[in-house]
């Protein structure tokens, strides 16, 4: 719990100093321009595929861990 409290200003901070940036307001990566606002939501949506499989996976290898530990 405590861990979280602290790090939520940090986080707050990092994106409130990130979005002043005028460079990243006119910026490109890739293919994405970084001031405007994703139409596709590819970003979001590959991160949540990501997230999950990495959950799954992690979870997946303790249970067969677990399971050679028995």
């Amino acid at each position: 719990f405590w861990p979280l409290l602290i790090q939520m200003p940090v986080l707050i901070a990092l994106y409130h100093a990130l979005t002043r940036v005028e460079f990243l307001k006119v910026g490109h990566f890739l293919w994405l321009n970084l001031g405007a606002t994703d139409p596709y939501y590819i970003l979001p949506v590959l991160a949540a595929v990501f997230t999950f499989l990495s959950t799954w996976l992690s979870n997946k290898g303790m249970a067969e861990r677990n399971g050679l530990m028995t």
